[in-house]
């Protein structure tokens, strides 16, 4: 019902604003191979089209009608709350996150909860002020009873780039005293800092079956295979960890084939012109949106992908950022103009 809807108001902003013309021509080429796999996939190939599609048009229809601060701020804030109140009141672990959400694990919740992050970040920079250090401090905190890797890794990354683009000077000032703290530790001999990583999944280290699967999968692919994609869980070791590739590329590749590479190619316009435009916030929003991909399937896509299309589609957002200059204040500022940018967009 959730995508149904999306797609009404994906369909309606084409009607009503005469945009999204080639959007939609993409997602048709990639209805093609979807169509093809759809049999062995039992329909979750053409499903993930759909479900794009709707998350592209919630992410439109937000921003053009100005929405991001319900659509985007307010689920980032319920998130928060809701996991604060967990973990502080009811002392949730990771054992507990990983069945709060029936059929999802804990990986699955801090996904969702940095992608409301993102879209949180992409919200505030579309109205020009910067992200709240507080919040994302809070965001940090709240992913180490998570326990994941990926959780931890990415909210911090996150933190420190909105230290570093939109409050540089408490950037280096947090910089000055950690190193201070370190060289004072080592000085000490006492610079043990094992402590941070206890109780995560940092402690197995930073090995992952998903590198295997990733090397084995492109070893054994075929021309055939690689053009039109098909079933990956005919693969050993993607059969061995549940048919799941822990990878939403190679899912993508299984589901949709040579589509994935367009898609690829959309993703590399947006990063190269978010970089000719100065906007390296909307970058790192869209690398880490990507990554994070690279190691699971949740994202890429699902209805709630919504949070970071703007930067992974930053070649149809654009007129939304369209500028991204650092003033004397050290402050992010974007000047926004949609009737010069429309010229440029998809």
């Amino acid at each position: 019902m959730a995508v149904f809807s999306g797609l009404i108001v994906f369909f309606s902003m084409v009607i009503k604003y005469r945009r999204g013309v080639s959007i939609a021509v993409l997602f048709l080429f990639i209805s093609c191979f979807a169509l093809i796999n759809s049999p062995w996939s039992d329909s979750r190939s053409i499903f993930l089209v759909l479900a794009m599609l709707a998350a592209f048009g919630m992410s439109w229809a937000a921003l053009e009608l100005k929405l991001t601060r319900c659509f985007y701020d307010g689920v980032f804030f319920l998130f928060l709350g809701i996991t604060f109140f967990l973990v502080v009141f009811e002392g949730y672990g990771p054992k507990e996150f990983n069945v709060f959400m029936r059929g999802s694990s804990r990986n699955v919740y801090s996904a969702l909860m940095l992608a409301s992050a993102l879209g949180y970040v992409l919200s505030s920079l579309s109205r020009r002020e910067n992200p709240s250090l507080l919040l994302l401090s809070m965001l940090v905190a709240l992913s180490f009873p998570l326990y994941g890797r990926s959780a931890i890794a990415f909210s911090v990354l996150l933190l420190l780039i909105v230290l570093f683009f939109c409050y540089r000077r408490i950037f280096f000032s947090i910089s000055a005293v950690g190193i201070i703290f370190i060289l004072v530790s080592s000085a000490v001999g006492d610079a043990d800092f094992g402590g941070f990583v206890l109780g995560t999944n940092f402690e197995s280290g930073l090995e992952s079956a998903r590198f295997d699967i990733l090397k084995q999968y492109v070893a054994q692919a075929t021309w055939g295979s690689l053009f039109v994609g098909g079933d990956y869980t005919e693969f050993p070791i993607i059969e061995a960890y549940g048919d799941n590739p822990h990878n939403a590329f190679l899912r993508l590749h299984g589901y949709w084939g040579a589509g994935l590479a367009v898609l690829i190619v959309c993703f590399w316009v947006s990063l190269i012109l978010a970089l000719k435009d100065r906007n390296f916030m909307i970058v790192a929003v869209l690398l880490i949106a990507l990554a994070r991909a690279f190691f699971d399937i949740v994202y890429l896509f699902n209805l709630f992908d919504y949070f970071f299309f703007p930067a992974i589609f930053y070649g149809f957002f654009r007129p939304y950022y369209l500028v991204l200059v650092e003033s004397p204040a050290d402050r992010v500022v974007f000047h926004h103009d949609l009737k010069m940018a429309q010229r440029d967009a998809f």
